[in-house]
């Protein structure tokens, strides 16, 4: 079969420079969401973490937590999709499905998931074995809170930040695997190659 005749090749062409734009624009959206959820959770887990970091003079909003969560998560996000957008760009020659950019913005955002999870329990178990750590390396803590909790935010906070760049890799290797087995070549013989095919009976 011609390349040109494969099921998704109508898609194909629409998608030349459509696929690139909507990730730019999906991905610090995604981001955004993603910033503000986790910053409400995080803010119910430590409601003091942010109002010491922030410098917010003592003062606790949960409202402002949000806002700066979905800041930050809506440029970490733009930094995502504008990075996958060239990689994707360049491994399928502007040929990428917005399905399966859409497929792998998804994934990603399972694995920021993730990796905020995996900071988190690296920040907790760091403030039981090394609480010292805390007001001689990192930001001190006043007595009156959790110093597991305020680990917590922290932890997932870098796990966070950190977990986007390796995210970019992991989803542009996964989007061109993929894109690889859309594209894998038809055998010539499928006679030979699917005796059960019902073609043959």
């Amino acid at each position: 079969m011609p390349a040109d005749m494969s099921p998704h090749m109508d898609e194909v062409r629409r998608s030349a420079w459509t696929t690139p734009f909507a990730l730019c624009l999906a991905a610090p959206l995604a981001g955004a969401l993603f910033g503000a959820a986790a910053n409400a959770v995080n803010d119910c887990v430590s409601p003091d973490y942010f109002a010491i970091v922030m410098g917010w003079d003592g003062m606790h909003s949960i409202f402002r937590a949000i806002t700066e969560g979905m800041f930050a998560g809506a440029g970490l996000g733009a930094v995502f999709g504008f990075l996958l957008a060239i990689t994707s760009a360049a491994s399928t020659r502007l040929r990428c499905p917005l399905t399966l950019a859409l497929r792998t913005l998804g994934m990603a955002i399972a694995v920021e998931l993730a990796f905020w999870v995996l900071g988190g329990i690296i920040g907790v178990m760091w403030a039981i074995m090394a609480p010292q750590m805390w007001g001689f390396f990192f930001v001190g803590v006043p007595s009156r809170v959790s110093l597991p909790r305020f680990a917590w935010v922290g932890g997932t906070t870098c796990g966070a930040y950190g977990g986007t760049f390796l995210v970019v890799l992991v989803c542009s290797i996964a989007l061109h695997q993929r894109w690889r087995q859309m594209n894998a070549p038809i055998s010539a013989f499928p006679i030979l190659t699917h005796p059960a095919d019902p073609r043959v009976q």
